[in-house]
């Protein structure tokens, strides 16, 4: 509890000493999102039970289910400091391509996020997300950079890993880093 108290503390200290403009990320949660959802009670998605099918697998680059592939539909949760600072729903895709649905914005300020991805080992993936902020008048803010590094466990129904998310202002001048744990439920058509 302390530490979490620490987190959310130093995260507001670090705003306003930045004074980071109100921004809603496009691809990423926001700067001043990120702090109002880590002290926020965790979000109810609907429940997602794992299933003993690993969904599809990408053949040329997987074969069983001790290397099993990313390539499906997911349940995914952030946290960072302990917290939960945001879900939502992705898709990895056969062509290094994924999308995430997520609960950091509203539809309005854009919770669709997209990247591309990598095979870096054995069940690991790294995966990069490049995207656009906007101030509360809708003018161009900044982007974001978000990076995933994880790995999908044996049997292929979840995932663990790391996330960092990366704020920049209109000239390439970073305002803020955040980083924290990502974990992922993979979602079957049963």
């Amino acid at each position: 509890m302390k530490i979490e108290k620490t987190f959310v503390a130093a995260v507001s200290i670090t705003f306003s000493l930045i004074a980071v403009p109100s921004a809603n990320a496009q691809c990423a949660i926001s700067p001043a999102a990120f702090v109002a959802t880590a002290s926020a009670p965790n979000l109810a998605l609907p429940q997602v039970q794992a299933h003993s099918d690993p969904g599809p697998a990408d053949a040329a680059e997987d074969s069983g289910r001790d290397n099993a592939s990313v390539v499906g539909f997911w349940k995914v949760t952030f946290t960072s400091g302990g917290q939960v600072v945001d879900q939502g729903f992705g898709q990895w895709h056969r062509d290094r391509t994924e999308i995430l649905s997520d609960t950091a914005n509203g539809p309005a300020h854009g919770n669709l996020c997209m990247g591309a991805w990598a095979k870096t080992g054995p069940r690991t993936y790294k995966l990069n997300h490049l995207g656009l902020t906007f101030d509360l008048n809708g003018a161009l803010a900044g982007t974001t950079q978000t990076r995933q590094q994880i790995t999908v466990a044996r049997g292929g129904n979840t995932y663990s890993g790391s996330f960092t998310i990366d704020f920049f202002d209109l000239n390439g001048n970073t305002i803020a880093h955040f980083d924290g744990e990502i974990a992922a439920t993979r979602i079957t058509a049963d």
